[in-house]
């Protein structure tokens, strides 16, 4: 098979049909659901809301900040600008103040400062970004996936949710049952992608080797060079339905692509 350009490299790199995969691990946000209706939903939630009560307007600056910070969260952490134990007094324990969310919760207090507190951090973040969209989510769900989901159960192919979120309760709300899931969050991963330590602690879990596994996400610079870095097959779905559906649809006829350098 010829090689194809950069670009499509970038989109999908398959060595096999998608339903000749022993398991697909799909990415949660933007990928199981559509982010711009989901965005566009929670924006209009969030200017009612915050036009009622315009003295709150620092949850939507720590909501938005935590957001930018976690987006940039290896850079962040690179730079050594990261208190790994910062604000711990409120009873907080030595595990949580390890671990990646509390970190995160702990920089976005200190840059907001003013007396921000992490864990103030963690109930508004919380608030508006795991609990509140869940009722939007259903409104917002890739149905074509969901019946992709659907068919792989059906033909015992192992399904595998990886979020840089919790994923758990999201996963309830659009009625999808996988055989797995996994957060960057969860104590044997603690770091986002594009790292490679969650795929390879997945498959250490489930017993898969990479060859068996497909990874389909939204992103490749976070879901695409995870698989890549982990020596797995991806898939990078587009935000548009029409071509996205397109894809998935060619994935389960032909091998896009073979080469990996």
């Amino acid at each position: 098979m010829s090689r194809k350009s950069h670009s499509e490299n970038r989109q999908i790199l398959m060595t096999k049909p998608l339903l000749n995969y022993r398991a697909v691990i799909f990415d949660m946000d933007g990928t199981l659901y559509y982010q711009l209706p989901l965005r566009l939903r929670m924006g209009g939630k969030l200017a009612a809301y915050y036009l009622r009560h315009p003295l709150r307007y620092k949850e939507l600056l720590a909501v938005k900040t935590f957001r930018e910070i976690r987006e940039r969260w290896p850079e962040v952490e690179h730079n050594g600008s990261v208190k790994h134990n910062a604000s711990v007094d409120d009873g907080s324990s030595a595990e949580q103040a390890s671990s990646l969310d509390w970190r995160q919760y702990c920089q976005t207090a200190e840059k907001l400062s003013g007396g921000v507190r992490p864990e103030w951090v963690k109930q508004t973040v919380e608030h508006w970004m795991y609990q509140v969209p869940l009722a939007l989510l259903p409104l917002c769900q890739d149905r074509q996936l969901a019946g992709l989901i659907r068919t792989l159960r059906k033909r015992h192919i192992t399904v595998i949710i990886y979020s840089d979120y919790p994923a758990i309760e999201k996963a309830r709300a659009l009625n999808i049952e996988p055989d797995y899931i996994f957060s960057a969050l969860d104590a044997d991963i603690m770091c986002l992608k594009p790292d490679p330590k969650g795929l390879s602690h997945i498959l250490s879990v489930t017993g898969l080797s990479p060859e068996q596994a497909l990874m389909v996400g939204d992103r490749y610079e976070k879901d695409g060079m995870a698989a890549r870095n982990a020596g797995i097959d991806w898939m990078i779905l587009p935000s548009n339905p029409k071509k996205r559906n397109k894809l998935l649809k060619e994935s389960l006829r032909h091998v896009r692509d073979t080469h990996k350098d």
